[in-house]
């Protein structure tokens, strides 16, 4: 069995979907309101100083 974990820019969120989805991944978990501080970007902790939050995707 694989597992994959993603966070995502929300902005990228629909094509990650459309991706899996053409790639016959049709059984995942999405939580919307993550707090996150990615390798690449912004971190996204829903503070004063880096405000929003990420969605986090999960799958196997």
């Amino acid at each position: 069995m694989k597992f994959i974990y993603c966070t995502c820019n929300i902005s990228m969120k629909n094509r990650l979907l459309e991706k899996l989805e053409a790639n016959g991944v049709h059984d995942y978990q999405i939580i919307d309101q993550v707090a996150a501080k990615p390798l690449r970007g912004t971190p996204r902790l829903n503070n004063a100083v880096w405000p929003g939050t990420t969605p986090s995707l999960t799958c196997s």
